[in-house]
């Protein structure tokens, strides 16, 4: 099974445990935000929590020819069930450095670090891994930020401009007020 989304085609889907007391509950979340829709993220949840001790949820991006690349991503798990205790692993192909286990994995929210894909990726798998130790986890997300080329390179603005005057004004001044007081 595959599934398209403007550009990009999620494929290679695969699970294991995922075991719930309301299995009815899961829910696959795709989305894009952002300027241009350059952010997708995919995700998981159920409310009544996943309880097996061990979850694996895989899956590859493609982006079409022509594209932007992929650039960064991102990844958290989380529950809503009180005492609940997991750890996470997740890793991607074609990216560096390796992501941060048993925590919000590199997370866009948080003070993690998104890892970045090498320059000029154009498909990664994603392996998604949760060990529950306690109750349940009820959700998990992946965020893959595509690179706009438009910012590839830095243009200097008015802002550079005008602090730079600015900051000339205020040193003229500045002699001048040490030219008074001497």
């Amino acid at each position: 099974m595959s599934c398209t989304i403007g550009d990009k085609t999620y494929s290679n889907f695969s699970y294991t445990g995922f075991a719930s007391s309301d299995p009815a509950q899961n829910v696959v979340n795709m989305s894009e935000s952002g300027a241009g829709a350059l952010q997708h993220t995919i995700g998981m949840q159920n409310t009544s929590g996943w309880t097996s001790a061990s979850n694996t949820f895989s899956y590859t991006i493609s982006i079409a020819s022509g594209s932007n690349k992929l650039h960064q991503w991102a990844a958290t798990g989380s529950s809503s069930i009180i005492g609940s205790a997991f750890n996470s692993t997740v890793t991607a192909t074609n990216s560096s450095p390796s992501p941060n286990p048993n925590a919000a994995v590199n997370a866009f929210s948080t003070v993690g670090t998104p890892s970045t894909f090498t320059d000029g990726a154009t498909s990664s798998a994603f392996v998604n891994t949760f060990n529950v130790t306690n109750n349940a986890f009820t959700s998990f997300d992946n965020s893959v930020i595509q690179k706009d080329p438009t910012t590839t390179t830095a243009t200097p603005g008015p802002l550079p401009l005008l602090g730079a005057g600015a900051a000339f004004g205020f040193s003229r001044r500045l002699r001048s007020r040490i030219k008074l007081a001497a």
